[in-house]
C-alpha cells in the first residue's frame, strides 16, 4: 500500500532512534577523566553560615582576645612583605597556641572559636573590598597562593564557592593555632573542606585527594566511588580503577560508569 510522506517520515525517524538506541547501548571504552562536581545541600550550608556569623559576634573582648587576633594579622603581614623562616613561623603559631589555651582557660573553647569566626567573616568583609586596604592585606596574607593552590582560584579569579573558601581560611586559622585543619568543623563543613580537596584540588598529590575522598565519603559526599576510579585511573591504576568503576556502576547503573569500566578492563 502507499505511504503518505508523512508515515514514511515517522517510520525514518523511528528507525533512526532505533539504530542510535543500540550503538549507545553497546558497551564502548570511553575512559573517566572527569571527576563529578562538589554538591552540597543548600539548607544545611546555611545554617552553618549563621551560626558563623551568630558565632563572631559574641567574640570575647578581652585582652587576650585582642592579643591573639593581633598575633593573627602580624602574620599575615609578615607573608606579604617576603618570605618567613620557618622556625619563625613555627614560634609564632607557638605564641597563638599558648594564647588560644589561655582564652580557652579563662572563656571555654566556644569563646576562641568565636575569634576563628570573627576571623571568617572579616575575610569577607576583605574580599568584598569593605576593609581599608592596609587591614585587607593583614587579613589575606597570602592566602591567595593557597587559593590557587587548592584550585578555587585562577589569576585572582574565585572560582570555588564562598562557603568552600571561608573553609580553607578556617582550616588556615586553626593550623596558625596548632591545631588540626579541621578542628571543630561540623557535618557539612567537612563535607565541603574535604569535598573540594577530593574533587577539585588537582594540584595536590594523589594520596592527599584519596584520603580527602574518604572523609568526604564518610560526611555524605556523593559519587565517591567514580570520584575513586578516576583518581586511580590518573594514579596508573587500571586494574584498581576498573574494580572501583564496576562497584559504582552496581550502584548506579549508568551508561557512562559502564563504558568507563570496560575501558580500564580493556586498558589492563
Amino acid at each position: 500500500m502507499p505511504r503518505s510522506p508523512a508515515l514514511s517520515t515517522l517510520m525514518l525517524f523511528v528507525v533512526v532512534i532505533s539504530c542510535a538506541g543500540f550503538l549507545l547501548w553497546q558497551p564502548r571504552r570511553v575512559a573517566l577523566t572527569q571527576m563529578p562536581p562538589l554538591v552540597l545541600p543548600a539548607g544545611p550550608v546555611r545554617d552553618a553560615l549563621a551560626a558563623e556569623e551568630k558565632a563572631a559576634a559574641t567574640a570575647p573582648q578581652t585582652e587576650l582576645a585582642a592579643q591573639l587576633d593581633q598575633l593573627w594579622l602580624e602574620g599575615g603581614r609578615i607573608e606579604r612583605d617576603g618570605d618567613e623562616p620557618r622556625y619563625t613561623r613555627l614560634a609564632r603559631w607557638r605564641r597563638a597556641h599558648r594564647l588560644y589555651e589561655k582564652i580557652v582557660k579563662e572563656s571555654g573553647e566556644d569563646a576562641a572559636l568565636a575569634l576563628r569566626a570573627q576571623a571568617v567573616e572579616r575575610l569577607d568583609d576583605a574580599i568584598d573590598l569593605k576593609l581599608k586596604p592596609e587591614l585587607a592585606r593583614d587579613v589575606m596574607g597570602d592566602f591567595a597562593v593557597l587559593l590557587e593552590r587548592e584550585g578555587c582560584a585562577r589569576r585572582g579569579e574565585l572560582l570555588a564557592p564562598r562557603f568552600v573558601v571561608r573553609l580553607l581560611y578556617k582550616a588556615r586559622w586553626n593550623i596558625g593555632h596548632e591545631l588540626s585543619p579541621d578542628h571543630r568543623f561540623t557535618s557539612i563543613e567537612k563535607r565541603a573542606y574535604f569535598g573540594w580537596q577530593a574533587l577539585h584540588a588537582d594540584r595536590l598529590p594523589a594520596e592527599q585527594r584519596m584520603r580527602a575522598l574518604d572523609e568526604y565519603r564518610r560526611h555524605g559526599g556523593w559519587r565517591t566511588d567514580e570520584a575513586a576510579g578516576v583518581l586511580l585511573r590518573k594514579s596508573q591504576q587500571a586494574h584498581m580503577a576498573s574494580g572501583v568503576f564496576s562497584a559504582a556502576y552496581r550502584a548506579s547503573p549508568t551508561l557512562r560508569l559502564r563504558n568507563a569500566t570496560f575501558a580500564e578492563t580493556s586498558a589492563d
